[in-house]
């Protein structure tokens, strides 16, 4: 999670407006699961995988990587999809009969099963495409455009911030176990691991409350009031998107028609 934030803050997009990024994200996530085909499913994970890689210049093993960890889920999720029962063994495989029913894959759920994996890849790139170009400081940035709530954008903002404080206190706590051998034995493990949970929730309670005390104390009055950066909206930036959804389009309406 560490890495992502730093790829984000170093990537050639930082300085784009983040409502353009966050707009083609929320274009291409919405082409996918509203027009649900493979053709688009395809394009939007090969387009989205190529703008991380070669545009934001992320590199490919981490990319990779960060596929890997959906994809486990995934695939669990879809072999559970293109498993199907039927009263007849006739079009399915391996046709085995357990419960009064026979159990195999047939080509209905196989193709229904494929179009959940597309689409869900499709949809993680997208959103990997914004999280390492995007920091949370843009994203709350759009919020407090969008007249969305304080309470809301002040919690996300302040969420994000303690789960890094949250790994960076177990990493500490871990490190300083190693150094005095800890985890040696199961029975060193388990108890080396009960002081890290007990000792995390006491030190970020700690951290929290020290951090709520140093808010009060700059005049915190239930609002977070920062400095922001200023982003400009460049028309190029808005053609790009435009092209970039009209391609998805025709590729819907006229390569569909093609391999129909």
């Amino acid at each position: 999670m560490i890495r992502i934030d730093q790829a984000a803050y170093s990537s050639p997009w930082y300085s784009f407006h983040p409502a353009v990024k966050l707009g083609l994200v929320a274009a291409s996530l919405l082409l996918v699961l509203a027009l649900d085909t493979e053709i688009i499913s395809i394009s939007v994970l090969l387009s989205m995988s190529l703008l991380v890689i070669l545009a934001a210049r992320v590199s490919w093993r981490f990319y990779l990587n960060l596929m890997l960890i959906p994809l486990c889920f995934l695939v669990a999720g879809c072999a559970a999809v293109a498993v199907t029962n039927s009263i007849q063994p006739h079009g399915l495989w391996p046709a085995v009969y357990a419960g009064g029913l026979w159990w195999g894959i047939s080509d209905g759920s196989w193709h229904q099963a494929q179009a959940l994996m597309l689409r869900c890849l499709a949809c993680v790139s997208a959103m990997y495409l914004l999280a390492l170009t995007t920091p949370v400081v843009q994203l709350v940035y759009v919020m407090r455009m969008l007249k969305i709530p304080d309470v809301i954008t002040d919690l996300t903002g302040l969420i994000y911030i303690n789960i890094f404080t949250f790994l960076q206190t177990a990493q500490d706590i871990y490190i300083a176990q190693q150094s005095r051998c800890g985890y040696r034995g199961f029975k060193g493990q388990f108890s080396s691991l009960s002081a890290l949970v007990s000792n995390l929730f006491l030190k970020n309670l700690h951290r929290t409350s020290a951090c709520y005390d140093g808010l009060l104390a700059r005049g915190f009055n239930g609002s977070l009031e920062v400095l922001e950066e200023p982003y400009i909206f460049k028309p190029v930036h808005l053609a790009a998107v435009s092209i970039f959804i009209s391609s998805l389009l025709m590729i819907y309406f006229y390569g569909g028609r093609y391999a129909a």
